[in-house]
């Protein structure tokens, strides 16, 4: 069976679609992931949740840690869109906390068929019942990891 993700920037008028197996496009053009293999040089992404204090919270925190190792954090307001820049090695990394599975299940195919990683904060293979999450170009996820871990105790 043949499983797609689709995004669509009306602002932008970008059309981002994945079928598995079959890689990733941006109005049509392949794309792929960037090849930045340390946290330093990465510009990484994140959401924070309006409706929901402790992801804010988390986010928030997570936030003041990782922004001085790298390159400069961004929040661009749409985790779909943050998946999809990613895919197209716009951004090196997003992550967030309280999410729906409708803000990052097409993201998560085009993600993954560009070439990068997706996984929960923790490290361990997504759910999508646990709204917590992060995706990468999947150079940095070693040090990715290891961040998560020091702020949490993971």
């Amino acid at each position: 069976m043949a499983a797609y993700g689709i995004i669509y920037d009306p602002v932008a008028k970008e059309l981002f679609v994945a079928e598995r197996g079959k890689g990733a496009t941006l109005n049509g053009e392949v794309i792929a992931v960037s090849e930045h293999s340390s946290l330093t040089e990465s510009l990484v992404s994140t959401a924070l949740p309006a409706n929901n204090l402790k992801a804010r919270n988390n986010g928030l925190k997570e936030h003041m840690k990782i922004a001085p190792i790298t390159r400069d954090i961004r929040i661009l307001g749409s985790s779909a869109l943050q998946c999809a820049y990613v895919a197209a090695g716009r951004l090196d990394a997003f992550w967030v906390w309280g999410v729906n599975i409708w803000d990052i299940a097409a993201g998560r195919l085009i993600v993954e068929e560009a070439g990068g990683s997706i996984y929960q904060l923790n490290g361990s293979e997504i759910r999508f019942e646990f709204p917590h999450f992060t995706c990468t170009n999947g150079e940095i996820d070693k040090e990715w990891k290891e961040t998560f871990a020091s702020i949490h105790d993971f």
